[in-house]
């Protein structure tokens, strides 16, 4: 993968949310491991927990596509899905 000065956010999923272990990653490859990166990179924005408590759910694509949204649950952690 490309290095940008862009701002950017990277998504950190739970242990529960994590389908592919490093070790795994490690074993498909670069490409297999660049492919899981993009989806947990959204380019060219921080997404900040001050924003989110302001605007309610906020919509974004990741570098790999996927359509994610953030929003603060009932005990004000910040939480995503698909």
């Amino acid at each position: 993968m490309e290095y940008t000065d862009a701002p950017f956010t990277i998504l950190a999923p739970s242990n529960a949310a994590s389908s592919a272990s490093a070790e795994t990653l490690l074993l498909l490859g670069e490409r297999a491991s660049s492919r899981a990166v993009r989806q947990h990179l959204i380019l060219d924005e921080e997404i900040r927990l001050e924003a989110m408590l302001a605007g309610g759910p906020q919509r974004r694509t990741t570098a790999g596509g996927r359509d994610v949204t953030f929003r603060i649950d009932e005990d004000g952690e910040e939480e995503g899905e698909t």
